[in-house]
């Protein structure tokens, strides 16, 4: 009864998208934590769970979400951390037929291959388009208003802002980011990179560890 009434609620919300669309796709961070949940309610749910390098996260949450304590980096990072860790836990739950890991870095240096990659996830049939998706924004493609980073939409992938951290942070903020961060090295990332063109290799395939758990999955 409760599975029931949930999924009437959130169809509340899908029923005001735009009723034509193919398909429809939500980008909130925060519903990694539930993909369990997901899963329950929805069987043939398909989640992406995008990571980025921690040093990259935190440049830009500090910068831009007002929430975070930006005087306590420590907390910051450690809150990442386990947020980061319950959802690639919750992702090798499911099952890589629900859900799959997106390496932002892979995404926005190898596009194309990743993009396949998604698409074949997603069973999606693939189409040249998709590489330059911005041009059909407004007309085939179309979003809900809110959501701080939502007009990033609007523009190609891009590489601008991937290395942004290695000039804003000081070497203090990166040892203390590397130091609390502990699932950065398990996901394939190299703390001692001084910039995230090099921090994670194209071909590498995700392993990580913790203490009561052990899991791997493709990238």
């Amino acid at each position: 009864m409760i599975d029931s009434a949930t999924r009437s609620f959130i169809s509340t919300f899908i029923d005001g998208w735009d009723r034509k669309s193919r398909f429809y796709c939500a980008k909130e961070p925060f519903y990694s934590t539930f993909i369990l949940d997901f899963k329950r309610l929805y069987p043939q749910f398909k989640f992406l769970l995008m990571i980025r390098d921690a040093r990259g996260s935190m440049n830009s949450l500090l910068n831009r979400i007002h929430y975070w304590n930006s005087s306590d980096l420590a907390r910051n990072v450690k809150e990442w951390n386990d947020f980061t860790t319950e959802s690639v836990n919750g992702c090798n739950r499911v099952g890589p037929k629900h859900c799959k890991v997106v390496i932002y870095e892979h995404l926005v240096l190898n596009k194309s291959h990743v993009l396949r990659n998604i698409m074949n996830f997603l069973n999606i049939e693939w189409s040249d388009e998709m590489m330059h998706h911005q041009k059909y924004y407004g007309t085939r493609i179309s979003k809900q208003k809110g959501g701080w980073s939502n007009d990033q939409i609007k523009r190609p992938i891009y590489t601008d802002s991937i290395n942004v951290w290695a000039k804003n942070l000081t070497k203090a903020q990166v040892n203390v980011i590397n130091k609390h961060a502990t699932i950065l090295s398990a996901l394939g990332y190299d703390p001692n990179a001084m910039n995230s063109f090099n921090s994670h290799p194209i071909d590498f395939k995700c392993i990580s560890s913790t203490k009561n758990d052990t899991h791997s999955f493709e990238c």
